[in-house]
């Protein structure tokens, strides 16, 4: 696997799935060429969407509108900033629904379940003896245990260890954000996926392509820090579809795109019409699955949805 692949699907992942937010942490969101790059082949190109992480669903016979938010799991506490109108927004709906249901009390528990490769395999099989003593120091550096305490776990998991040293600050999670705004509200609350249907995305990617992410932060963490700000960047000017082109650039390919966010963004439609009908919604996702010809802005309204921008 080519270097370059590494930080693209780690980006993919990083924007898609909210792992982290089970552990307390969230993944990494990174990306490992700036430069442009020439498509082998024509590809469906996308709308230029309005610079906004908050949308607006209506029509199709809903009574009251729903939105949909585009998140970050890891973000600098100092630049940390709502759209103007979310409060507002907030405000009107009954319930906000997350990627998962994150009051959830067994939430951890139940990730528990998926930490781990299948029988047989492990950390120290997949990396040679002085990776594995690398990746060890590594760790025991971030959270003062070393890495036979995860030998067999899935090496993805491992890459949130690089959180607390990507920034020079104190980070926030925009679910936990807005889950304060909703409990203070006494909104209902909920999620779009169960615990088993996230993590069985992640298991779809074969270990020894998760032990090549992993190793990757470890030898090249300068770097990480430099794309990651990159990313910051982007989610701060509400960028979604720049944001999206990033991603999809920096994919990998199907094999990641289907199912860490196709193949999810097309369960969620229908649970998300089905809950919008419901009542007024308020739904947070991850901001890499807002845009794109196969995102939900799009595939909202395929199904025959107004979707706009709330400035």
């Amino acid at each position: 696997m080519k270097k370059a692949s590494v930080y693209k699907k780690l980006f993919l992942f990083g924007l898609s799935i909210g792992f982290g937010i089970m552990m307390g942490k969230a993944i990494a969101v990174l990306h490992s060429n700036a430069q442009p790059k020439v498509a082998a082949c024509p590809q469906e190109t996308a709308p230029q969407l309005s610079n906004s992480l908050l949308w607006k669903i209506e029509g199709k016979g809903l009574e009251n509108p729903s939105y949909l938010f585009g998140t970050i799991h890891f973000f600098p506490e100092s630049s940390f900033f709502l759209p103007r109108a979310t409060a507002e927004v907030l405000d009107g709906v009954e319930r906000i629904t997350f990627e998962l249901d994150l009051t959830n009390p067994n939430l951890q528990k139940e990730l528990l379940q998926y930490t781990n490769m299948e029988e047989g395999q492990s950390l120290d099989k997949l990396y040679t003896e002085e990776e594995y003593q690398k990746i060890d120091e590594w760790i025991k550096s971030t959270v003062g245990v070393g890495v036979e305490k995860f030998n067999t776990w899935q090496p993805m998991l491992l890459t949130t260890f690089i959180l607390p040293r990507l920034l020079d600050e104190p980070a926030v999670s925009y679910e936990m954000k807005l889950l304060q705004e909703a409990q203070s509200r006494e909104l209902e609350i909920t999620g779009l996926e169960t615990v088993k249907e996230q993590c069985m995305a992640m298991a779809n990617i074969p270990p020894k392509e998760q032990a090549e992410m992993l190793k990757e932060i470890v030898y090249d963490e300068t770097k990480m820090q430099a794309l990651f700000k990159q990313m910051i960047d982007l989610y701060a000017e509400q960028n979604i579809t720049d944001l999206y082109d990033l991603l999809e650039e920096s994919s990998g390919g199907a094999a990641m795109t289907k199912p860490l966010v196709i193949e999810r963004n097309q369960n969620w439609v229908d649970r998300i019409q089905n809950q919008s009908a419901e009542k007024p919604t308020f739904f947070a996702v991850g901001a890499g699955h807002l845009a794109g010809t196969k995102g939900l802005i799009a595939l909202l309204r395929a199904e025959g949805y107004s979707v706009s921008a709330v400035e």
